[in-house]
């Protein structure tokens, strides 16, 4: 769960830049 859990958080990242990176 961890793996996709990252894989989320890149998109997440990659949808809205302009979140904090600190997560």
């Amino acid at each position: 769960m961890a793996g996709e859990a990252k894989v989320t958080f890149k998109i997440i990242l990659t949808s809205d830049p302009k979140l904090p990176f600190k997560v």
